[in-house]
């Protein structure tokens, strides 16, 4: 998709901004190598934003400090970080806390008699972190959504655009390009009869 965007754009974009749907160690790799930000939030963040049922003590119930480096669980014990530790092979940051043992709620909380929560340690996805979590990426990030979504919504239901109808990526291209396009066109007419 990025690929993509740059052959149709003919240019570089600054920026991506996408919904967690699409959140791959292969595209965040390929963002950073091509110098290309992206804002998207990551698992927990998406999880803490939908409207999902969430059980009470679940990751993104938890409140991250991300500049002191600790969580705050539900009950308001902080959880610092303690150290690194393996996880199927993957080298991982633990926080936790020995308070656990005397909370009442630690049943509830875990099935260990300590809560731990789990960072994996990757330089590719602190960046993510940070650019999401940046008052520029919180401002770019609340746009997504009216900006983006709309035009699906448009395209399906007010153009009768239920999907791709052609074999063969090159001519996708051209079917969407073409869509997109009588889209625009409209949305400039619009804004020139509003103006007149």
């Amino acid at each position: 998709m990025n690929e993509s965007s740059i052959m149709s754009l003919e240019t570089k974009p600054e920026f991506f901004t996408i919904d967690n749907g699409y959140y791959t160690d292969k595209a965040l790799e390929y963002c950073f190598k091509h110098n290309i930000k992206i804002i998207i939030p990551d698992r927990t963040e998406a999880e803490r934003k939908s409207n999902r049922p969430k059980k009470k003590y679940a990751k993104c119930k938890f409140t991250e400090n991300r500049v002191e480096n600790y969580f705050i669980c539900p009950e308001g014990v902080k959880l610092p970080f303690k150290n690194y530790r393996k996880i199927n092979e993957q080298l991982h940051k633990i926080y936790s806390t020995t308070k656990c043992k005397q909370c009442p709620k630690l049943k509830s909380c875990t099935f260990s008699r300590v809560k731990e929560i789990t960072e994996v340690v990757d330089p590719y996805k602190e960046k993510l972190k940070d650019d999401y979590f940046s008052d520029y990426g919180q401002k770019i990030y609340k746009k997504r959504t009216p900006i983006t979504e709309s035009i699906f919504g448009v395209l399906k239901t007010g153009r009768n655009y239920n999907g791709l109808k052609r074999l063969g990526k090159q001519k996708c291209i051209i079917n969407l390009n073409i869509e997109t396009t009588a889209h625009n066109l409209k949305i400039i007419h619009k804004n020139i009869i509003e103006k007149n």
